[in-house]
C-alpha cells in the first residue's frame, strides 16, 4: 500500500512538472509569435490578432465541450463537420497521452518551434 502511494505521488509530481513545462513552452511560443507579429505589423495589431485567435480557440473548446454529438446516419458521416471534430478530439487525446508519457519531448518540441518562429533574429 505504501509503495503504491509513493508511486502515485511520484507520478503526480512528474505529471505536474510536465504540465508546468508544457504551459511554459506554450507561453514562449505565444511570446515568440507575438514578437514576430509585432515586428511585422506593430504591437497593437499583433496584440489584436493574438487575442482574437486565442479567443476563438477558447470559444471553440467551450462550445465543443457543451455540444452534444447526435447519432450520424451512415450516408451523412462523410459530409458532417462533427465527424471531423470527433476525429480531431481523438487526435488531441492521443497527443495528450503521448505528451504524458514523454513530457521532455514536448518541451523540446516547443523550444524548437519557438526558435523556428523567431526566424533567427535577435533583439537589440
Amino acid at each position: 500500500m505504501r509503495l503504491s502511494l509513493r508511486r502515485a505521488r511520484r507520478r503526480l509530481a512528474l505529471m505536474t512538472a510536465g504540465v508546468a513545462f508544457a504551459l511554459v513552452g506554450v507561453g514562449f511560443l505565444l511570446a515568440a509569435g507575438f514578437t514576430e507579429l509585432a515586428n511585422l505589423l506593430g504591437a497593437v495589431r499583433a496584440g489584436l490578432i493574438v487575442g482574437a485567435v486565442l479567443l476563438m480557440v477558447g470559444a471553440a473548446f467551450i462550445l465543443s465541450a457543451y455540444r452534444r454529438i447526435a447519432a450520424i446516419p451512415a450516408d451523412q458521416a462523410s459530409h458532417d463537420p462533427s465527424a471531423v471534430a470527433a476525429t480531431m478530439v481523438g487526435v488531441g487525446r492521443e497527443i495528450g497521452v503521448a505528451a504524458a508519457r514523454h513530457p521532455g519531448s514536448l518541451v523540446l518540441a516547443a523550444f524548437v518551434a519557438g526558435m523556428l518562429l523567431s526566424g533567427g533574429r535577435r533583439r537589440r
